[in-house]
């Protein structure tokens, strides 16, 4: 819990003017300095980012009290190391085959960029599987790549495709589905689409993990975050199409009440003028699996929750919602908000904190460790744990962009996608 949550209004008021002289309680930006000064006041308050141009390292800067269930790990092989840079499109999804290639999602929130989903390639980003498949108009949205938000590569070498199907927040008609393509040949082998009470108005197909021992063809859990409806997840069985809900409006899955995010010493809200403000309340973000993949771990994104629940009974159409959420675990935790999970072969899970520009890995037995902190974690976003020991970050900007500031985009590009060696495998079991 941040100390920001829990201090009446006077106390936060006392804290800033000591730090600041002079500061509005209820204002709409909290200077850094200021965040600073509530994190040194809290035992277990990561402290907020250091001011740009200098990039600093978890492992040598711990900003946690000893009392705390955090730690720094000393095991990191080597820093951060950039990937990929893009001049135009946001990045978010990220998947890497097991030959290396690597593949990268550029939702169209905002525009109508060359492609939305890419693979670097010579040092460059280009379309995959072709330019044409990720070209598309109203006539022909359900056969092509619209808006792809997350991916992930299965144990058939398939990779597979959420696409959200909006082009800015409108829902392109018969766009919402999901792909597979075989990395041996880039075709299409699979195509699903939703029901309405399945993929609802508010709906945004974020994250997804495959569980091959489940069914003919394996099933996915993909979650949906809803920041403008009721979380949950969404099970599709891949061999039939046949999809259902769980966890429709559940604590767990949702955002947590009156939860504020906040991002380079500012609250996230929505900001479409002076009198139209609303907090960023997204629900389910971050998906991983335990390497049996009896358990998946979830995350929201607009709150600082982390929990369990057993994945054959979430994928069982014939278990009652009474006894899935029995299930259910809350796991301790002890840092910012994520908005991307990871888990390895030794079920030590890997979060993001996009409130503090940092990357954690928490252990089975609930030890919180910071892996890396950097000011180019400028909201890091997804993460993907390759076969070659490298931990990838996208890193989105998300929080400048147009949507929470006025329509102005604060974001600035290039954007980057990185990695660190971290000599962990990834849960082998999909």
């Amino acid at each position: 819990m941040r100390l920001i949550d829990i201090l009446p209004a006077g106390s936060i008021a006392c804290l800033l003017a000591l730090s600041c002289g002079v500061l509005p309680v209820f204002a709409d930006t909290l200077p850094v300095s200021a965040e600073s000064l509530l994190a040194l006041s809290a035992d277990s308050v990561p402290q907020a980012p250091a001011p740009a141009g200098g990039a600093t390292d978890g492992a040598s800067k711990d900003t946690t009290s000893a009392s705390s269930n955090v730690s720094a790990i000393s095991g990191v092989k080597s820093g951060l190391e950039l990937v990929g840079s893009f001049d135009e499109m946001m990045p978010r999804g990220v998947a890497v085959s097991k030959d290396g290639r690597v593949f990268v999602c550029f939702p169209r929130y905002d525009q109508n960029g060359p492609y939305t989903v890419g693979v670097l390639k010579d040092g460059k980003c280009v379309a995959y599987p072709d330019a044409q498949t990720n070209q598309w108009d109203a006539t022909n949205a359900g056969d092509r790549l619209v808006s792809v938000l997350g991916c992930q590569i299965d144990s058939k070498n398939r990779l597979w495709l959420l696409d959200s199907g909006r082009v800015g927040k409108d829902v392109v008609p018969g766009a919402v589905k999901l792909i597979a393509l075989d990395l041996q040949t880039g075709a299409i082998v699979k195509k699903w689409t939703f029901p309405p009470e399945v993929a609802l108005p508010t709906t945004v197909l974020k994250d997804l993990r495959i569980v091959s021992r489940i069914g003919k063809d394996g099933t996915a859990i993909i979650g949906d975050p809803a920041p403008l409806g009721k979380s949950g997840l969404i099970v599709i069985d891949l061999e039939t199409g046949k999809s259902f809900r769980r966890l429709h409006g559940h604590p767990s899955v949702s955002a947590e009440p009156d939860f504020v995010i906040f991002a380079e010493g500012e609250m996230v809200r929505m900001r479409v003028s002076e009198d139209n403000k609303t907090d960023w309340t997204a629900g389910v973000a971050g998906l991983a699996l335990s390497p049996d993949t009896s358990l998946l771990y979830y995350s929201p994104l607009a709150g600082l929750a982390l929990s369990s629940i057993s994945v054959d009974a979430l994928c069982n159409p014939a278990v009652s919602e009474a006894a899935v959420e029995k299930t259910i675990k809350s796991l301790d935790r002890e840092v910012g908000t994520s908005d991307g999970l990871e888990c390895d072969d030794k079920n030590r899970l890997y979060l993001t904190d996009v409130e503090n520009n940092e990357i954690w890995r928490r252990d089975a037995n609930g030890t919180m460790q910071k892996l890396v902190r950097d000011e180019r974690l400028i909201w890091p976003d997804r993460l993907c744990l390759a076969s070659d020991g490298y931990l990838y970050i996208t890193v989105s900007q998300f929080h400048r962009g147009p949507w929470f500031h006025f329509g102005q985009d604060q974001r600035q590009r290039p954007f980057h996608l990185y990695r660190i060696k971290v000599d962990d495998a990834p849960a082998q079991s999909r």
